[in-house]
């Protein structure tokens, strides 16, 4: 490779290609190499392809309280008179052929679609956050009720000593509550109980979200009182959406910044990064035939796992404690069926609906014990571009969680396809007889764990600060529970400090660590 002045960028998710796209904004003026390990960018915020449909892993909504984000998403993909969740274009018949939709259609980039998420429980259906309208009494028998009020008066008049995630959430919502519904969903997660993993990923997940604070929701709502700007990130009632699912967003970005000179390497991997005088001084990439080549960068954006990063350093100056704290993070993989159906059997509870009649919500947090599934996420209501007939089809992403090359991991896909479409069964979603397709979509790394080993967190953040050209950036790059605007925004600041606009590369590792961040300065636009 051409060793011209050269940003090497890890990884092609939201956080390096917002880091690359920021380069070339602020006039970097040599090559910006970026090396994704994967056949597509987007990280796990992409859109998979399987004949004539589309479907995203998780979905990924375009929401933000920082208005750069949002400047962003505006440029890329413009709101060009973009239709509410109730317009004639989601309602009325789609004269699609039969190859899919007609991209020619309507010149609609993104959609204005309605945030309904539920939680499944007692074969009923909550809205999520739980107790947005205290709906999920109607499930419960009224000595629960007494118990989740007795114990969240218990818990004002004498908090917990935050010390784990249990401990957070029982603050939050009494431990009657917290057992019922927060306690199994996350063991399954991540894996390990809640009082056994650290608190910030309840800081960083539902901050602000609570009983009073969703009762205080519910009076601003009732009184019509504007405050968009302290409405908590997770009660939000509407988002947009890339018409043809997220990857779109990252595939438009990526189509500016390649012809702008950009270079884009799929399928690579960085095997070895060496670090003399406190300094990369060259690293050593596996191009997608398996050749190795060198490359000796000014500067290098990682977004790769922080596990993988400690391995691939060659340096001298290496604390061996350090490196085998590195070795110890862990990460929860993430594992999605995509089922297509020709309907779904589970009835509307919720007022509107959603494509073609189906229930509205664009997530199911499935609380059900009998099953293994964590989530279902309903393609159609994100977009119904997603799919070659909307009006006829239902495309639901089930969600599983696991380690990495654990039994599960490791399943056939058959397997996995049943697993899948007997759980859909048995919770009444739909008929095994009404599924046309299933496949299977791993995601490696996929969330950091706030385990033992976080808690030393800080030790590595100061090792790698010591590298003076070598930026963190992104949910793995910074081993955090990052949002997707979160992490973009990490990447926009590496490159900013890389540009000289900032003083401290510190304030890219403040990103979703302060309670107000994304609050300081702009009220919600999406």
């Amino acid at each position: 490779m051409d060793n011209a002045r050269t940003a090497l960028i890890i990884g092609g998710g939201p956080a390096g290609l917002s880091a690359a796209y920021e380069l070339q904004r602020l006039g970097w003026d040599g090559r910006i190499v970026i090396a994704e390990q994967n056949d597509k960018v987007g990280g796990i915020s992409r859109t998979v392809t399987r004949g004539k449909h589309r479907t995203d892993l998780g979905g990924h909504r375009l929401f933000s309280k920082n208005k750069e984000i949002c400047d962003i998403w505006d440029e890329l993909m413009p709101v060009q008179g973009a239709p509410s969740f109730d317009d004639k274009l989601l309602n009325r018949k789609l004269d699609w052929p039969a190859g899919g939709p007609d991209p020619e259609q309507t010149d609609v980039v993104r959609l204005l679609r309605p945030r309904m998420s539920r939680i499944y429980f007692r074969k009923h259906l909550f809205y999520y956050p739980l107790g947005r309208k205290l709906d999920f009494l109607k499930a419960l028998r009224f000595d629960e009720c007494i118990s989740i009020l007795w114990s969240y008066l218990k818990v004002l008049i004498s908090p917990r000593e935050v010390k784990s995630l249990e401990d957070f959430y029982v603050n939050h919502f009494g431990y009657k509550l917290y057992s019922l519904f927060f306690e199994y969903y996350t063991e399954k997660l991540w894996g390990i109980h809640p009082s056994k993993l650290e608190p910030d990923f309840g800081v960083q997940r539902v901050r602000g979200v609570s009983i009073m604070g969703v009762l205080r929701d519910m009076i601003i709502k009732t009184l019509h009182v504007a405050n968009k700007q302290n409405v908590e990130t997770s009660l939000i009632d509407q988002y947009t959406y890339p018409k043809y699912g997220i990857g779109q967003l990252w595939e438009t970005m990526v189509e500016k910044m390649v012809a702008k000179g950009a270079e884009l390497n799929l399928n690579t991997k960085v095997k070895e990064i060496i670090v003399r005088n406190h300094r990369v001084v060259s690293a050593v990439i596996e191009d997608a035939n398996g050749d190795e080549h060198a490359i000796e960068p000014e500067t290098v954006l990682s977004s790769m796992p922080i596990p993988e990063l400690f391995a691939a350093i060659r340096s001298e100056e290496r604390p061996q404690e350090i490196f085998d704290l590195a070795s110890r993070l862990r990460h929860r993989a993430f594992l999605q069926v995509s089922v297509l159906s020709n309907g779904m059997k589970l009835k509307n509870t919720a007022e509107g609906s959603g494509i073609n009649g189906i229930i509205p919500d664009s997530w199911l947090y499935i609380q059900d014990r009998g099953v293994r599934m964590g989530r279902i996420t309903i393609q159609n209501n994100w977009s119904p571009y997603l799919l070659a007939d909307p009006e006829h089809t239902v495309m639901m992403g089930v969600e599983y969680f696991c380690d990495e090359n654990d039994e599960f991991w490791n399943e056939d896909d058959s397997v996995l396809c049943q697993l899948a479409v007997g759980e859909l069964e048995k919770l009444g979603v739909i008929s095994r007889d009404q599924v046309l397709d299933s496949f299977v979509t791993r995601v490696p790394k996929a969330y950091p764990c706030y385990d033992t080993s976080y808690r030393r967190m800080n030790e590595l953040v100061d090792y790698l600060q010591t590298i003076d050209n070598l930026y963190c950036i992104g949910r793995n790059g910074q081993h955090r529970y990052n949002n997707m605007d979160h992490s973009m925004m990490t990447g926009l600041l590496a490159a900013r400090h890389i540009q000289g606009q900032l003083d401290s590369k510190r304030v890219i590792w403040n990103v979703n660590a302060e309670a107000a961040y994304h609050e300081e300065s702009s009220e919600s636009k999406k």
